[in-house]
């Protein structure tokens, strides 16, 4: 195994309990070119515990204070979204090193040429985990809504499995639109997802 002080880089790429912060620190400390990159997702653990399984108080600490120890060691943030850079900002904590916001995928008109983009009218589209906390749920509701109303539209789907979505994958799989108008694709790439 490496040392950390001997590394140039240390990234940090997920939210990973067992960190040993303490190492890192004394790694900078003896290796003061060691940068420390670190991924931040969202900080939905605090500003929505209820969404996490045990007390919602003690998992909105948790997270805090991990939240701080990443701060302490990064020297570089990097961020998926500008909502997830504001949520920390407003924070108002100390921060020395930089953010930078780089969205998951890439979705550029210039990268990615789609022959025959499939046109479908009226068609809701979501991306990411398929898990409860992602809203799919929500806009199930919104959909069957819509149908009930005899509008004319579809619900599709884009995510892996996520944690704790076990019923919400029984309502997808046993809805009666399911294969039809509803349509869940999982694992595709990022051409197929322009497309």
């Amino acid at each position: 195994f490496v040392k950390i002080d001997e590394l140039d880089i240390l990234i940090l790429a997920d939210l990973n309990w067992r960190t040993d912060f303490g190492a890192i620190i004394n790694a900078k400390k003896s290796n003061p070119n060691l940068q420390v990159v670190s991924v931040i997702y969202d900080i939905l653990p605090m500003n929505h515990p209820e969404w996490f399984e045990g007390d919602p108080k003690t998992i909105s600490t948790h997270f805090r204070i991990f939240l701080q120890k990443i701060l302490r060691v990064s020297d570089l943030v990097i961020v998926n979204t500008n909502k997830v850079l504001q949520d920390i900002l407003q924070l108002n904590w100390n921060y020395s090193g930089h953010f930078k916001v780089i969205n998951l995928g890439s979705f550029s008109p210039h990268l990615l040429r789609v022959p025959h983009p499939i046109r479908t009218p009226n068609t809701m589209l979501t991306v990411g985990t398929v898990e409860p906390r992602k809203g799919q749920s929500d806009l199930l509701d919104a959909y069957d809504a819509l149908r009930k109303n005899k509008f004319d539209i579809r619900f599709f789907i884009v995510g892996h499995y996520g944690w704790n979505s076990e019923k919400l994958i029984n309502r997808i799989y046993n809805h009666p639109d399911y294969g039809g108008r509803l349509r869940w694709f999982r694992g595709i790439s990022d051409e197929e997802l322009s497309h």
